[in-house]
């Protein structure tokens, strides 16, 4: 039920990235809208058993989380206009200006779907050395470019894709 609930929170997170495309390049590691498994998905899980604790649920259910879900929903109109305020210069993500490296890793999630960093690494190491591979692909990962799906597999965030 915990990664079932995890991935379904990573996909209501990308619909709210739909409704608020503002956010768009929040869906990366640290972001507002942090899709890592330890992000926001984990963030609305444990909003979901506080909320079920404090009614007096038993168990954690698909209602639980829908809760959570609309909870946390109805706080990004108020959040979406502190972030226009704030970022007013805001646009579409970009890999243009990114290291060739980190476009490199990308590009083989993006063409060949998500990956441990040991078969990222394995199909470019051709191109550049471990040290190298982990380095940018640390950088990318911490910077919201990639995100960890599922324990110990790593995806690209969804806009990239388009």
């Amino acid at each position: 039920m915990y990664e079932s609930s995890l991935g379904y929170l990573q996909e209501k997170i990308t619909e709210i990235s739909y409704k608020y495309p503002q956010f768009r390049a929040e869906l990366g590691r640290g972001g507002i809208l942090d899709l890592d498994i330890h992000g926001k998905p984990l963030s609305l899980l444990h909003l979901g058993l506080s909320d079920g604790r404090s009614n007096s649920q038993v168990e954690v259910t698909r209602q639980t989380i829908e809760n959570a879900l609309s909870i946390y929903d109805r706080n990004m109109d108020n959040t979406l206009a502190i972030w226009q305020d704030a970022f007013p210069g805001d646009g579409k993500l970009d890999f243009s200006g990114t290291a060739p490296e980190q476009r490199r890793i990308a590009g083989y999630i993006y063409h060949h779907g998500p990956a441990t960093r040991e078969q990222m690494y394995e199909a470019l190491k051709n191109e550049m050395s471990r040290d190298s591979f982990y380095r940018w692909w640390k950088d990318l990962y911490d910077h919201g470019g990639i995100y960890e799906k599922v324990p110990g597999i790593f995806d690209i965030v969804p806009h990239y894709r388009e």
